[in-house]
Protein backbone atom coordinates (compact mmCIF):
# COMPACT_ATOMS: atom_id res chain seq x y z
CA UNK A 1 0.00 0.00 0.00
CA UNK A 2 1.40 3.39 -0.86
CA UNK A 3 2.22 5.85 1.90
CA UNK A 4 -0.41 8.46 0.92
CA UNK A 5 -3.23 5.90 1.02
CA UNK A 6 -2.07 4.56 4.38
CA UNK A 7 -1.95 8.11 5.78
CA UNK A 8 -5.50 8.75 4.56
CA UNK A 9 -6.73 5.52 6.20
CA UNK A 10 -4.92 6.40 9.44
CA UNK A 11 -6.53 9.87 9.47
CA UNK A 12 -10.09 8.65 8.80
CA UNK A 13 -11.18 8.37 12.45
CA UNK A 14 -10.03 11.90 13.24
CA UNK A 15 -11.52 13.40 10.07
CA UNK A 16 -14.77 11.43 9.87
CA UNK A 17 -15.36 9.82 13.26
CA UNK A 18 -15.18 6.31 11.79
CA UNK A 19 -12.44 3.81 10.96
CA UNK A 20 -12.16 2.31 7.46
CA UNK A 21 -13.81 -0.97 8.48
CA UNK A 22 -16.74 0.98 9.97
CA UNK A 23 -17.17 2.91 6.72
CA UNK A 24 -17.09 -0.31 4.73
CA UNK A 25 -19.92 -1.69 6.89
CA UNK A 26 -21.98 1.50 6.41
CA UNK A 27 -21.47 1.46 2.65
CA UNK A 28 -22.41 -2.21 2.48
CA UNK A 29 -25.54 -1.64 4.59
CA UNK A 30 -26.57 1.29 2.37
CA UNK A 31 -25.78 -0.78 -0.75
CA UNK A 32 -23.37 1.86 -2.07
CA UNK A 33 -20.92 0.39 -4.55
CA UNK A 34 -19.63 3.33 -6.59
CA UNK A 35 -16.78 5.44 -5.22
CA UNK A 36 -18.31 8.77 -6.27
CA UNK A 37 -21.57 7.98 -4.49
CA UNK A 38 -19.68 6.80 -1.39
CA UNK A 39 -17.71 10.05 -1.25
CA UNK A 40 -20.89 12.13 -1.53
CA UNK A 41 -22.54 10.01 1.17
Amino acid sequence: MDKALQTMINNMPEKTGKKLDEWLQVLHKENIEKHSIAVKF
